[in-house]
Order: structure tokens, then sequence, then C-alpha cells
């Protein structure tokens, strides 16, 4: 059964669940007296009570913080008088966001196919004739800034459409343990050369026992895609960019934030950052959250933008592998 279903008694005791609860909203805390819907979810309990008082009263769907699930929630009565009680039935609604994902993807895969034909290779050539008219010296001097601006645009196109391509791969990970500190201090130094970033402006705060399960090559892409767009927006300082980990509640997940000190997203454009070409950087494609948030959900994994501040701060929840299971979020 695909929903997660509670048995909930008149005193809001949960009488009996199915296993998809557990994957969905989370076990019972282990020094939980009475199982009651709070011990899975205080917005859940809350849901509960408030159907009592009212059936008609339309309830929102919600996400876990320990599982990250969007949750949509029904409630059913069973039974009548002392042996009446509550059927709960949690439905997942990235299940039904992941099916028309699939979709939408298969046609980008078409797409992109014909793209990589179709734009890249008469693209090399402009790429090819600026570069010898260059060479030769036919170009006056004052055609020089037009070459200039030939080159980087082909540049430019050449990475919109090597960025549309690597969505045609999302679905070929191959996972592997990866020890996230030692994986994340070699890729910041890798990327603070190539960005030209001063020493110092990448903090890490992650311990070292914590091991996640991840296509190598996706996390590469999705940390360059982060910490690249965190650092054209934020101050260029030491510190400027801070990125710590912890183990998730459950014990089975890793729960990874990076924050920049730049001014935030303002709140008219928070909704559209993950839209793919959706930009306010000059020259940017537009594409690289939204890249990075698919290669995240292609591995299991969810990527969301938080509503603290100052600055941005993106949380990246992945699949831990060989996460200390009495480790919570709280002792980390």
């Amino acid at each position: 059964m695909q929903d997660g279903v509670l048995v909930v008694d008149l005193n809001g005791v949960v009488r009996g669940h199915n296993a998809q609860v557990t994957r969905l909203a989370g076990r019972f805390r282990p020094d939980a007296r009475r199982h009651a819907p709070a011990e899975f979810s205080s917005t859940l309990h809350d849901y509960w009570r408030r159907w009592q008082e009212n059936v008609a009263e339309p309830l929102p769907p919600f996400k876990v913080e320990s599982t990250q699930r969007l949750l949509n929630v029904r409630l059913v009565r069973i039974g009548f008088g002392l042996n009446g009680g509550t059927l709960i039935y949690l439905e997942d609604l990235g299940r039904a966001q992941a099916e028309a994902q699939q979709m939408k993807l298969a046609a980008m895969g078409r797409l992109t196919a014909s793209i990589a034909h179709e734009v890249r290779n008469p693209l090399s050539a402009i790429n090819q004739a600026a570069q010898l008219l260059d060479e030769d010296g036919a170009v006056a001097p004052e055609g020089q800034r037009l070459l200039k601006m030939i080159r980087n645009n082909t540049k430019r196109i050449d990475r919109i459409v090597g960025e549309i391509l690597a969505l045609n791969r999302r679905d070929r990970q191959q996972p592997e343990p990866i020890e996230l500190r030692e994986f994340l201090a070699a890729m910041t130094e890798e990327i603070m050369q190539a960005e030209k970033m001063p020493p110092g402006a990448i903090t890490l705060h992650v311990p070292a026992e914590l091991t996640i399960s991840f296509d190598r090559g996706h996390l590469n892409q999705i940390t360059w895609n982060l910490i690249r767009n965190a650092w054209q927006h934020c101050q260029h300082k030491p510190g400027s960019i801070r990125i710590s980990a912890r183990a998730g509640y459950m014990g089975d997940a890793v729960i990874c934030e990076l924050a920049d000190d730049g001014p935030g997203i303002p709140a008219d454009r928070r909704g559209q950052i993950f839209e793919p070409f959706f930009t306010t950087r000059p020259g940017g494609t537009g594409l690289g959250l939204y890249i990075a948030r698919e290669l995240a959900d292609a591995n299991g994994g969810a990527l969301e933008l938080l509503p603290k501040g100052p600055g941005a701060q993106f949380r990246f929840t992945l699949e831990g592998a060989g996460v200390p299971a009495t480790m919570t979020e709280k002792e980390a």
C-alpha cells in the first residue's frame, strides 16, 4: 500500500499503523509512553484535533521535518460510540510529482538529443571561425571587440546546452558511499581555485563520521552549482560561505546546509529560483539551481531554500550510508 495509515482511538492513542507511516512521517520517539499522532508529527496531531472539532475544515498538505516528505492528510471516522475512532491516511504528494517529472524528463531527453546535434555543431564552427580571424590578424583593432563578443556568447550558449544535456543523465546515477567531510574539503579547495576565491572564503563544519550514498559526479555538480551561486551573491569576505552538516533525526539521513552573507532572496522571487532559465544575474543561464535540485531528487535527496536569513540558506538532505543511528539532529 502506497499510503500510510494510522488507526487512532477516541482518546487520541494510535492503536495501529502500517510500515508506510514510518517511511513517510518518521518513527516514534523511543521515550514515548503513549503513542499519539504527535509522536509522529506535531502537525499531524494538530490536524487530528482540528478534524475532531470540525470535519469540514480543509487540511492543507504539510512537510515532515524528519523525512522531508510532503504529505496530504485525509481522515475518516470509523466505528460508533466507545468503539469509534479515526483512520488517518497519509499520501506522499512527492510520488505523484515524481511521476509527472519522469514524463517531463523523457520529453527533455528527446529534445536534448536534437539540441546536441543541431546547435553544438554550427556553434563550434562559429567559434573556430572567430578564432581563425583573430589569429590571422585579418580583423582591424576596432573589430576585436566584436570578435570577443562572438567568442563569449558562443561559450555561453555551449554552457547552456551542456547544462541541459546534464539533465538527460540524471537517471543514470551510480550511488556509492562517500565520506562527506573529505569530499567537501576536496571540492571546496578545487572550486576556490577555479573561481579565484580568497583563502577562508568557505568554512566547513562537517563531522568526520558522516557518510552518504550518492552518485559522485552528480554530487560534484550540485556542490559546484550551489557554491558558485553563493559566491556570485555574497560579500566575498572570509567566511562568506558557510557549509555545515549533521545526521538527520531518523538516523538514516544526512542534512547539509549552505549559507552565504549576501542580501538574500526577495520574497517575491523565492518561488522562482528553482525554475529553469530563471536568473537575476546578467549572463547567467538560470539552470544551476534547477539542475542541482533535479540531480538531488534523482539520487533520493531533496534540495530546498530555507526561510532563514540574513543571506540565502539552502538545505540539502541526502541518504546516509553508515550514519550512526544514535545521533540526532539535536546532538549534532
